[in-house]
């Protein structure tokens, strides 16, 4: 919520740019002898990354639980639509509609499950959690990206 925040507001906060540092293995990253992995936050920000360079665009949600954060890349012919339910207790249905166009691809960061320190979101294909009406049923603290083109 809050690179989204940064994201939507950083006119308003005369912050032009964002500079992000935790030190290794209190942060975006986890170091073990033999490997490296991404912590839940740092799943956020690579997941989030990829609307850097794009044009924010103004667009909300009826539903205070649902945070929408969009752009486009004019230059590549992209739009990316990040949704993040951050209700605790109930999965949130949206319906990208016909606005969104073909959707090419759909990331789902899932947390609906126990919330313990260290603990780490499921990343999903987010295309098997549509229903049977075409809805994208968002779990319980979770993220789901949309890619169209």
């Amino acid at each position: 919520l809050m690179l989204e925040m940064f994201c939507k507001e950083y006119k308003s906060l005369n912050m032009p740019v964002c500079m992000y540092f935790q030190p290794v293995n209190e942060g975006a990253i986890m170091v073990y002898p033999l490997g490296t992995e991404l912590t839940a936050n740092g799943q956020v920000f690579k997941l989030m990354k990829n609307h850097s360079g794009g044009f924010l665009a103004d667009l909300g949600s009826g539903d205070g639980d649902l945070h929408c954060l969009c752009t486009t890349d004019i230059e590549k012919r992209r739009l990316t639509l990040t949704l993040i339910n951050r209700s605790y207790e109930r999965a949130i249905s949206v319906s990208p509609g016909n606005g969104l166009g073909s959707i090419s691809s759909a990331i789902l960061l899932d947390g609906s499950g126990p919330v313990f320190h260290g603990s780490k979101f499921i990343e999903r294909d987010g295309f098997e959690i549509k229903n049977a009406v075409g809805e994208f049923v968002i779990p319980p603290r979770s993220i789901l990206q949309l890619k169209q083109g």
